[in-house]
């Protein structure tokens, strides 16, 4: 069993979920503090961005919302690749 919970918003312009939000990164490290609390292994969901290319945006936002969930603890910090708050996908 592994603890994940993950916050999600709404961009009103667009109609999609943004998963890279300023305060995203700070519930999930509370969903990590809960997961502790409990004993159980943890998916804190760093590694996050709203870039749309593989540039120096993306490499912040995924270098400090992944360092910040790993700080607080998370077993498992973040999924490979995805960009754009998930739909675009990169494989470099």
């Amino acid at each position: 069993m592994i603890y994940s919970s993950y916050p999600l918003s709404m961009e009103v312009k667009m109609g999609v979920f943004a998963v890279s939000f300023p305060e995203a990164t700070m519930v999930a490290v509370g969903h990590i503090q809960m997961a502790r609390h409990y004993g159980l292994p943890n998916f804190g969901g760093g590694n996050i961005g709203s870039a749309k290319i593989p540039d120096e945006q993306a490499t912040y936002e995924k270098a400090l919302c992944g360092l910040t969930c790993m700080l607080a603890g998370g077993d498992i910090c973040g999924v490979i690749g995805l960009l754009k708050n998930y739909p675009v996908l990169s494989y470099e």
